[in-house]
């Protein structure tokens, strides 16, 4: 089973894209551990730096292309999951210092002893080994996702809804981190990092260490991101998708249909069609201008189009219709005009 998921993650540009990405990963640390600094084709630290925070932020493009571009979601929230398993790992990289701190202090980081603090918070335990902060990286912005997800999508919350909830998650995450007394350096941040599993992190050798991990991790999720599309649940994602846009087209062009239909009962002039902009042909000018009166006094806003906006005798009203009405909206509409024919 393994390998057949393999070989379609495989297919397509796969191969040209992990080509590339393995390129990057060999020859930049390369070229920047084995060449002169003075020569043409020496990449300095900083470009290794560099070339780590695009692959990183390439993760971040990924995870939204398959929720976005697959699954038909648009989340604003993605840069909260992506921001808490950095600080994850950024607070391991802060219980690393110890002593070599500007405090000295063996356990507290220096941004705790200047603000005073008198003990390490409880959700920095277990942040002294990588393992454990290792799988906070991926355990702490899941159970976020999945508590959010959760709640949001049994309460069939989607759409820009759901965009201006997860990017409000992200701004009130944002206020939360920045506060000093949340023990999460502030606005200054987690800064100063010495060393990961022992080894410097300033070292040339260790940034391209961590380059390497970068491209393969990429790699990893890529592969990953190309299984589920290619596999049977990757179809069904775009199925719901796809099926969700057809059941609101239909819903609108039955509303529409049954609109028409009314206006027809009703002995007034349409001209029939499937778009959800219905005209009603009044062929007067004044009497175009009572209808939307009566329309707008009975709470149904409808545009009127009056000479000299249109030529003499097409005098018409405009209604639009959309898949959020209800069939009673539409019928409410029809007696309001019924009501008008009356009088």
């Amino acid at each position: 089973m393994i390998t057949p998921m393999v070989m379609r993650a495989l297919g397509g540009w796969a191969w040209l894209f992990i080509a590339l990405l393995l390129g990057v990963a060999i020859m930049v640390p390369v070229l920047n551990l084995a060449t002169d600094p003075g020569s043409f084709f020496h990449v300095p630290s900083y470009g290794v730096v560099l070339f780590g925070k695009y692959l990183t932020y390439a993760l971040l493009a990924l995870s939204i292309d398959l929720v976005w571009g697959y699954c038909g979601i648009l989340s604003l929230g993605h840069g909260a999951f992506f921001a808490l398993g950095g600080y994850a790992m950024g607070m391991y990289l802060m219980r690393q210092i110890g002593s070599r701190g500007v405090y000295a202090d063996p356990v507290l980081p220096d941004f705790m002893v200047f603000l005073n603090w008198k003990e390490l918070p409880w959700f920095w335990y277990g942040f002294d080994t990588f393992a454990f902060a290792a799988l906070m990286v991926v355990a702490v912005p899941g159970l976020l996702a999945f508590v959010f997800g959760w709640f949001a999508f049994r309460s069939r919350v989607t759409g820009v809804y759901l965009s201006i909830i997860t990017q409000a998650m992200t701004f009130a995450l944002l206020l939360a981190f920045f506060r000093n007394d949340m023990g999460f350096g502030g606005n200054n941040g987690l800064t100063d990092f010495k060393d990961i599993l022992g080894f410097d992190i300033q070292a040339d050798t260790t940034r391209a260490a961590l380059l390497i991990a970068t491209a393969a991790t990429l790699a990893l999720g890529y592969l990953v991101c190309r299984a589920v599309t290619a596999s049977k649940l990757g179809k069904v994602l775009i199925a719901i998708r796809d099926a969700e846009s057809r059941a609101l087209l239909e819903r609108l062009r039955s509303l529409t249909k049954r609109f028409e239909r009314g206006l027809e009962d009703l002995g007034m002039e349409t001209i029939p069609g499937d778009h959800p902009v219905v005209p009603l042909m009044i062929r007067d000018t004044e009497r175009t201008r009572e209808i939307v009166r009566h329309l707008f006094a009975n709470g149904v806003l409808a545009t009127g189009l009056a000479y000299p906006v249109v030529p003499r005798g097409d005098e018409e009203i405009r209604f639009q219709v959309n898949a959020d009405h209800t069939e009673a909206d539409v019928d409410r509409v029809l007696e309001v005009l019924r009501e008008f024919g009356d009088t």
